[in-house]
């Protein structure tokens, strides 16, 4: 199953649902979960195609954006249920991307969900706090 989609991807599932096909028929035909699929298009509608990485390839995973996530928390003094509110994940899908890495429930983060949370972070929090010395 799809659980990460580039700008591009997405515009296609998109024109397939704006020329008539329902969303659960596009789910069902490319493999995306229902509700994954309604809540990408809606961020989609509402944030624009820059709220997605371009391709697939900037969507390869990394630990570092695990790490990111785990200072971006500790500096902003959030909760992973407002990171998850934030970008409208579940807390548990958050809350695995914070365990650490040899966690059997780790798992690692996309870079389109780090790059949407400093987005959505700083519009609501402000700009991110200074590191302490």
């Amino acid at each position: 199953m799809i659980d990460a989609i580039s700008a591009e991807h997405l515009e296609y599932l998109r024109s397939r649902v704006k020329r008539g096909q329902s969303v659960g028929s596009v789910a069902n035909q490319y493999g995306v979960g229902y509700d994954r699929l309604r809540k990408w298009l809606r961020l989609y509608d509402m944030y624009g195609p820059e709220y997605f990485p371009p391709t697939d390839d900037s969507m390869e995973p990394e630990e570092s954006n695990n790490k990111e996530l785990r200072k971006l928390v500790e500096d902003y003094g959030i909760t992973r249920t407002q990171v998850a509110d934030l970008i409208g994940a579940s807390p548990e899908t958050v809350k695995n991307w914070l365990r650490s890495e040899e966690s059997a429930n780790f798992r690692k983060m996309p870079s389109y969900a780090l790059e949407l949370i400093k987005i959505k972070a700083e519009q609501v929090f402000g700009d991110r706090p200074k590191a302490k010395d």
